[in-house]
């Protein structure tokens, strides 16, 4: 038992230690200490949790280079010390990344939104099941028309990106690759160029929060779970698959498992959602982290 304990007390100094010879290319979608002009409306608890890391890890140096997704994954393929942070892990991903085992951020799962007094809104409250969900696929099928809002590179999950990448209905998934991103998807379905979007609940709200009124007006949104999302969705921290990204990774990885079980850690995923929801979002953390706040 001592030995076990002795050998577990190595390797984690080993991990730790070897930060003060690290750097780091942290490749996100937005920087919380620059004052760009998305930085308001942007839901950032990529940067929230990784500033929660850092402060575990003094020596480790750490540049942030703000990039979209697609770019993102061609960086993870060229810079050996490069990591992105808040990543659905795919096969097609850890072809050339590594995962981290623990999530870095915990999220409620994608929902559909349309304009509330839409017909698009109408067929959804009909299309809805016994548990209050829509299908994105029974909808593509009895909506031949209907256009969806998405965000360019993004993971959605095995089952929405199956529907996305089916020829049949390519041309219905509008994504857009602009530095606003989910902000950019949300005046889309504001301004009628599209009936839906798919989105993460609180970033809708953060956005229409922060939103001047007169860029979004009177215009109200409904929304329902999807059928083809899971419950709760995690972003893992992905790294190089080279021996600099297999260190930092463990490095990261130590921090996560120990800044996860604290309040801190929790506090950089709530402050970007609305207090109606941290009930449910704390749920969601102690299931995954297995802690019990």
């Amino acid at each position: 038992m001592l030995l076990k304990a002795h050998l577990f007390l190595l390797m984690f100094c080993s991990a730790i230690c070897s930060a003060a010879e690290l750097s780091m290319l942290w490749l996100a979608d937005n920087d919380l200490q620059a004052g760009n002009t998305h930085k308001k409306l942007a839901v950032d608890v990529n940067g929230s949790t990784l500033q929660v890391l850092r402060q575990g890890l003094p020596e480790l140096a750490v540049k942030t280079l703000v990039v979209n997704t697609p770019r993102a994954m061609a960086l993870l393929k060229s810079e050996p010390n490069a990591c992105a942070g808040n990543k659905i892990v795919s096969a097609d991903r850890l072809q050339h990344a590594v995962a981290s085992q623990l999530p870095q951020v915990v999220f409620p799962g994608f929902r559909l939104f349309a304009l509330k007094d839409s017909a698009t809104a109408r067929l959804l409250t009909e299309l809805k099941n016994a548990e209050g969900k829509v299908s994105v696929q029974q909808l593509l099928e009895q909506n031949q028309s209907a256009r969806f809002a998405i965000v360019g590179g993004r993971n959605y999950g095995a089952a929405l990106d199956a529907l996305m990448r089916d020829p049949q209905y390519q041309q219905r998934f509008w994504q857009r690759h602009a530095s606003d991103l989910a902000g950019g998807v949300i005046q889309m379905l504001q301004s009628g160029r599209v009936e839906l979007l798919i989105e993460y609940p609180n970033v809708v709200q953060h956005n229409i929060l922060n939103q001047p009124k007169k860029q979004h007006g009177t215009a109200e949104l409904i929304s329902l779970p999807l059928v083809e999302s899971p419950e709760v969705l995690l972003g893992h921290i992905l790294c190089a698959k080279t021996p600099k990204g297999q260190q930092l990774l463990a490095v990261l990885e130590q921090q996560l498992a120990l800044a996860s079980q604290t309040e801190a850690y929790l506090q950089a995923h709530l402050q970007w959602f609305d207090p109606s929801s941290h009930a449910e979002v704390r749920r969601l953390y102690n299931q995954v982290y297995g802690t019990h706040f």
